[in-house]
């Protein structure tokens, strides 16, 4: 082909739109606005001898582009040889890549069974996101339910000792149904099997740590009908000087990831590599990143400055016995999105930072809106050969219901909920995440909480830290204090009375201080009536409409007197009347008032779970669910193990199940083989570790 003939060619695909190698004109002025033009076309130039039409998520679908390949599933050029001395490679049993919980957790696992492993990752330190951690029979639950029967006369509170998944299979049940049956079995009951043994581990390494973290668990979920409710499960991590926010479940990953990389280092004596990302994967004997042949041996990476660019230093690391993908999910990729998760991706597209690295971000909980991850092992694995997971669409992390006073550290707001057009729209006794679906469906996805002064009763005592069951906690170190939110220290062990959590209430519908500390408009609207309520709601900005709004709390109202809920089937014992006749100061009739109303913030985005197709040991597999010799992935990444939708249902199931128990059996099954889970759980070497003291289980007033 003539230069002239070349030119002219590249200039038509140009004014088409497309260059030859895929990158669409749309690409390339984004590339010019962002300053990565140089690559952009460098990439171009490099694949103009094999040209590739792809499918751009903004084109129009039709029978020839429906074939053509997302830009995702396009592996990127090989990385010669030549740029990688032997300076720069790296041989060892075991490769992981990912600084998360997840391949920390297997690289320990690893490593402690005497397994050189090697572990690197884009990041630039250990992180993870949360800090709930689910897990069943551990030796501390088992300590703090003993305790807890001891201390509780009513024989219905009493829990089993230990938990097994055989005393919540109702729930189990239940959880899987939610997912319309579809997720992988086996592995949850590899889950439940070694769920306890895994977190007694955990907590030994923790304690055992420079972070000296110590563990508490979150109360249970109260659910009156029996659906969602579940022992206290939740494991969370703390201590004095780190935990932030005032709650554990907000920062106890981070330091859970820290603790981890510590015991690494010094396990294996090899530091961890950061801010070096992986590119590629090699399968067979070829340096090249799209074969599809053969054992999964090595794989290529690039070092990265501060900023996450690269720096054109290559490394190569070599597995002797297995490649590791700890990558987490794929939800700042745009194609990925909409094209395995196009639910979220509709809700969420337009505040999601697409294409940003999100490396080293912390939960950002209240204001979850940026995803995590690129997608970067989800797509190596793809140029190699894996097959995507069979659940379709993969779950998303969707959270954040309608807020109000809280029975739970993760319910929806049990009172009267409201949408916009002043109407009810679900039972409200559920989670937050199912909530969070349910006011998603709503006009602008806005929802509010109505409740009257007379809500304070339904709890004897509202606890304070929201997330300590029984205050084991300052049971545990009498000189702890959760830093409060607003500014005033909150005691765990100093519950609020009815009364004190009524001058809550009062105190948030004033104007106050935001978590950052900065000036904040009042929490809730207030009234002295129904009428003056939603007519103070709307003063303040809130958009609802005032003649339904009266006419749905006049029928909740009358709902809560019957004791029969006609619309939702409310459970009787969480409806309260919202009497506003001020001369009745007494009995079955009495005032109610003041009124409160909140507002719900937009629901939360955390992540999408899942990924390529993996078998119960994490092996990768092709479509045909062969395994790829020497490749495994782990935690968020796993194939197959949610489906629908993450709905908080186990608080803390990613972290406690595919980021601990399947990662701990991953590390142990490297080193000592596949048969090593096969085995009764009660034969696994090691001490079960309980680090809190012995505290007297007497009954109390």
């Amino acid at each position: 082909m003539s230069e002239e003939t070349k030119k002219s060619k590249e200039e038509a695909q140009f004014s088409e739109g497309k260059f030859s190698s895929g990158l669409s004109r749309r690409d390339f002025l984004k590339g010019a606005a962002t300053g990565v033009v140089g690559v952009t076309i460098a990439g171009a130039i490099s694949a103009c001898e094999n040209p590739v039409e792809y499918r751009d998520l903004n084109d129009p679908l039709t029978a020839g582009s429906s074939e053509n390949k997302w830009k995702f599933e396009i592996p990127p050029s090989a990385v010669s040889d030549s740029l990688i001395d032997e300076a720069h490679t790296v041989t060892a049993d075991i490769v992981v890549i990912g600084s998360g919980i997840s391949g920390l957790c297997t690289a320990v696992a690893a490593a402690e069974e005497g397994k050189d492993v090697r572990l690197f990752s884009a990041g630039k330190a250990p992180v993870s996101r949360g800090g709930s951690n689910f897990a069943i029979g551990s030796t501390y639950q088992s300590k703090l339910l003993k305790r807890y029967n001891a201390r509780n006369e009513a024989a219905d509170k009493d829990y089993p000792i230990p938990v097994t998944a055989n005393d919540i299979v109702e729930h189990i049940q239940a959880e899987q149904l939610a997912g319309l049956y579809a997720m992988d079995k086996i592995k949850w009951s590899r889950w439940f099997k070694w769920s306890g043994k895994s977190m007694d581990w955990m907590i030994n390494k923790m304690y055992n740590s420079s972070k000296q973290l110590r563990v508490c668990i979150e109360p249970p979920y109260p659910d009156s009908d029996g659906t969602l409710a579940v022992p206290p499960s939740t494991h969370n991590f703390y201590n004095s000087t780190d935990s932030v926010g005032g709650q554990p479940f907000l920062s106890g990953a981070p330091l859970c990831a820290s603790a981890y990389a510590e015991h690494l280092e010094k396990t294996s004596g090899n530091p961890i590599k950061y801010l070096t990302k992986a590119l590629y994967l090699i399968r067979g004997t070829e340096n090249k990143p799209d074969g599809k042949e053969g054992k999964v041996t090595a794989v290529i990476a690039e070092e990265l400055d501060d900023g996450y660019n690269g720096k054109g230093i290559y490394w190569k690391y070599v597995a002797k016995e297995a490649i590791v993908l700890a990558t987490g999910d794929f939800s700042r990729d745009r194609d990925m999105m909409a094209r395995y998760s196009p639910y979220a991706y509709e809700l969420f597209k337009d505040q999601i930072v697409f294409d940003e690295p999100g490396y080293d971000m912390q939960l950002d909980f209240f204001n979850g809106f940026n995803g995590l991850m690129d997608g970067q092992g989800q797509k190596m694995g793809l140029w190699v050969g894996a097959a995507w997971q069979k659940v379709f669409p993969n779950a998303p992390m969707i959270n954040m219901a309608v807020p109000g006073p809280s029975h739970a550290v993760i319910d929806n707001f049990w009172g009267l909920n409201l949408n916009i057009n002043g109407k009810r729209f679900h039972n409200e006794n559920t989670n937050f995440g199912f909530g969070a679906y349910s006011k998603m469906n709503q006009p602008g996805g806005i929802a509010y909480g109505v409740w009257g002064a007379n809500y304070a009763d339904t709890q004897h005592e509202w606890e304070q830290s929201g997330c300590v069951f029984m205050n084991d906690i300052v049971e545990y170190d009498p000189t702890f204090k959760f830093p409060g939110y607003f500014g005033e220290p909150m005691d765990p062990a100093q519950p609020l009375s009815p009364e004190g959590i009524k001058a809550q209430w009062a105190a948030g519908a004033q104007p106050g201080i935001g978590f950052d500390g900065s000036p904040a408009p009042a929490q809730y609207a207030t009234g002295e009536t129904w009428e003056e309520l939603i007519d103070n709601a709307i003063k303040m900005g809130w958009t609802i409409n005032k003649t339904n709004a009266l006419a749905s709390i006049a029928r909740y109202h009358q709902y809560a007197i019957n004791k029969r809920d006609e619309e939702f089937q409310v459970n009787p014992d969480l409806l309260y009347p919202l009497y506003q006749n001020k001369s009745v100061t007494s009995g079955p009739e009495k005032y109610c008032g003041p009124f409160y109303m909140s507002r719900s913030t937009p629901s939360t985005f955390l992540c999408v779970t899942g990924g390529l197709r993996t078998n119960e040991y994490l092996q990768v597999c092709d479509a045909n669910d062969t395994p790829i010799e020497g490749l495994y992935n782990t935690g968020t990444m796993i194939g197959d193990f949610f489906a629908g939708a993450y709905n908080f249902g186990f608080p803390g199931q990613n972290l406690g199940g595919p980021c601990l128990t399947l990662s701990y059996l991953l590390g142990k099954e490297l080193a000592k083989g596949k048969t090593w889970s096969d085995q009764d759980p009660s034969a696994v070497s090691g001490t079960a570790y309980d680090p809190t003291p012995q505290v007297s289980a007497t009954k109390e007033s």
